[in-house]
């Protein structure tokens, strides 16, 4: 941004939080700040903890390319001489932040006394602790701004202190895929902060000081070998040892961890076998095989479980106020309103909308019809989330009032209200691999899309697109963005990530991912990137959709396996989800035509040719008196791959006519017969 612009055309900018005056760089003083550093490492310490800081700068060495962010518990009556003392212990600079400070390499950075500080665009910037505020908790504050500005680059050090701060921001560290260190409680003189930091489960490990420095130079050294992400994304040849460890879990879970970030999934392997003692890939992988309580372990501390209450509180009162309003006054309310919450982990995120719901729904005095399907692949998050008794530490976001309301104690918990309860559906599903819901109203998917490669996160955005209705809400965390599916959706606000979908699509072709069977996982590289040539471009026309609903009838495309590849026109009023989800067709398909269609596709496959079925009966009560369609299954080859396709097609009749003599009605009793005897 350049000096001459306004804060107006640019209003992504971050406001300087101690001057409320905007921040604005140009190229020569980006060029002045210098290289940035390979990571950052936040270090929060309390009570006993400037013996623990310098035996830890004193191991470090001068040049390690990282940068060291320290926050302090700091008196607001005494002036702090930590700067003065640190100096003497490391020969890197050590300076008291001022706001706007620049982050660079091989220095260290003090958080001043009656300050929060987070980390923005490269840069320290302060505010003043509210003096209305009972409870500061700066280490909280800094290392989640840490998570969202380095991600993968970030690391955080919790040392000496009482209370708990830090417990909740090292879960956001881990969450980004950074390492956390805990000092270990034999060595700090005040056990409260280690101790708290180790009982969120996100440690990767604990050491006394003098041994942190050393894994804060492997995980600098690791930056280096290059076990991140490449520029697209995609799994670089030093994850190849990992391919057997992914099988193991695919087959136990049926769930292909090779679509995550390479970072998030590398740093939560290489933590459970340091923990086993391993060192080799191929041997944790026996292991594994002889173990597997330990396959139980490391699936759950792969999956992301980072999750709470009114998450970020400012952007549920954005919520609240910009995008609730319409959705419960509008015409699809009184049909009943249907919400998503994929990944939703142990259910904090769904009640915190189903109270969202009831209380706007009370404050504009209308009747509240609403289901929220919340999912999940991990079982037993599911089962604490359908419990709905949370611990007080869980509670933290949620107020006096709402407690008053919609929790009630139990045991040393709270347990969520039946008003609330009643309003959401529990389920095991995975949006990498299910079918998504549909005809939907609102997605709240705010802890997942960071953490997948570029391919299947399009596929997931791709399926929400297809799964909302027209001017329905997408809410995304905080560091997501739609990428080239921008242009379907309008920012209802861009800093909290609320948008309303603006233009309706039908599910895109090809939108399966590689099955990673094989063991060399480089293999997967060229995979993906036949697939992502294969994607379709989601800025298609909308002519494309209006010459496809003028040439052919409402259609659903299916593989060889029966398997929903593309629905076209409204062939969707044909087919809905029941019970466990599923793509095949005949899942799916209306219980009046599922004989019907059975029958012509076993037919269409076996003889190779197009078969067609004449006035098929509907039912009365789902679309109305004397209803009928004509069913068509016609074989589609494809010569380059020597595979086939099958077009199912649904011709609407009007009110049932006496069929041509040259045409036979479909029999479902002559049907199942034939049926019976083909598979005889």
């Amino acid at each position: 941004m350049s000096k001459k612009e306004s804060p107006a055309q640019n209003p992504d900018r971050n406001p300087s939080p101690a001057s409320g005056q905007e921040s604005i760089l140009d190229a020569t003083q980006l060029a002045q700040d210098g290289p940035a550093p390979k990571a950052v490492i936040g270090i929060g310490a309390s009570a006993g903890g400037l013996e623990a800081l310098e035996t830890l700068f004193e191991h470090i060495p001068a040049h390690s390319g990282m940068a060291f962010v320290v926050v302090q518990h700091l008196s607001p009556d005494f002036r702090s001489y930590m700067d003065e003392l640190l100096s003497r212990r490391t020969s890197m600079q050590v300076a008291l932040v001022e706001d706007g400070m620049p982050v660079q390499p091989d220095r260290v950075y003090l958080i001043p006394a009656k300050t929060e500080m987070i980390i923005s665009s490269g840069r320290l910037l302060l505010s003043a602790k509210d003096p209305s505020k009972s409870l500061s908790l700066p280490i909280d504050t800094f290392l989640r701004s840490l998570a969202q500005e380095m991600g993968p680059r970030a690391a955080a050090v919790i040392l000496s202190g009482t209370g708990s701060d830090g417990s909740r921001g090292i879960s956001d560290i881990h969450s980004a895929g950074g390492m956390v260190i805990v000092q270990d409680a034999e060595s700090a003189k005040f056990d409260g902060m280690p101790k708290s930091a180790l009982a969120t489960g996100v440690v990767d490990m604990s050491l006394p000081p003098q041994d942190i420095p050393r894994e804060l130079l492997n995980f600098a050294a690791e930056l280096d070998a290059g076990r991140r992400e490449t520029p697209t994304g995609l799994w670089t040849e030093t994850m190849t040892g990992y391919a057997g460890i992914f099988e193991l879990l695919r087959d136990a879970y049926d769930l292909d961890f090779a679509y995550y970030k390479p970072t998030t999934v590398s740093r939560r392997i290489d933590r459970r076998m340091s923990l086993t003692g391993i060192v080799r890939a191929g041997e944790y992988v026996a292991r594994l095989k002889r173990d597997p309580e330990e396959l139980d372990q490391l699936y759950c501390d792969l999956l992301i479980g980072v999750t709470r209450f009114f998450r970020d509180p400012e952007a549920f009162d954005e919520l609240a106020d910009k995008a609730m309003p319409g959705m419960l006054t509008g015409s699809r309310a009184k049909q009943g309103l249907r919400l998503w919450v994929p990944g939703c982990a142990t259910g904090e995120e769904a009640y915190s909308l189903g109270i969202l719901l009831i209380e706007c729904a009370e404050r504009l005095e209308v009747t509240l019809d609403a289901k929220i399907f919340a999912t999940d692949v991990h079982a037993e998050s599911l089962r604490t989330a359908s419990a709905g008794i949370y611990t007080e530490e869980a509670m933290e976001n949620v107020s006096a009032e709402r407690r008053a309301r919609f929790f009630k104690p139990e045991g040393d918990g709270y347990a969520i209200s039946p008003e609330v309860r009643e309003l959401i559906v529990f389920a095991k599903h995975n949006v990498l691999k299910d079918p998504p819901f549909t005809r939907l109203d609102f997605i709240s998917c705010r802890n997942l899309l960071i953490y997948l490669q570029p391919l299947a996160k399009k596929k997931v955005l791709s399926l929400f697109l297809f799964a909302l209705n027209a001017g329905s809400t997408l809410f995304l965390g905080p560091s997501e963005n739609l990428g080239e599916l921008g242009s379907r959706f309008e920012a209802m606000d861009g800093h909290w990530k609320i948008f309303r979908k603006t233009q309706d699509a039908p599910l895109p072709p090809g939108i399966g991912l590689p099955r990673s069977r094989q063991r060399d996982v480089t293999n997967l590289d060229k995979r993906f990137r036949q697939q992502l040539c294969e994607f379709p471009d989601m800025r298609m026309p909308r002519v494309y959709d209006v010459l496809l609903e003028r040439v052919i009838p409402p259609s659903v495309l299916i593989d060889e396996t029966r398997e929903v590849l593309h629905v076209f026109g409204d062939a969707g009023r044909y087919l809905s989800f029941r019970g466990r989800a599923s793509l095949d067709v005949l899942n799916m398909v209306h219980d009046s035509l599922r004989m019907a269609l059975s029958t012509a596709i076993h037919n269409a496959q076996s003889e190779g040719r197009k078969v067609t079925y004449k006035n098929v009966p509907l039912p009365q009560a789902d679309f109305g008196p004397g209803k009928a369609v004509d069913l068509n299954v016609d074989p589609l080859k494809d010569p380059d791959r020597q595979t086939s396709t099958l077009l199912v097609s649904f011709t609407p009749l009007e009110p049932r006519q006496e069929p041509p003599t040259e045409t036979m009605d479909f029999s479902a009793e002559a049907g199942a017969q034939g049926r019976i005897s083909d598979l005889e």
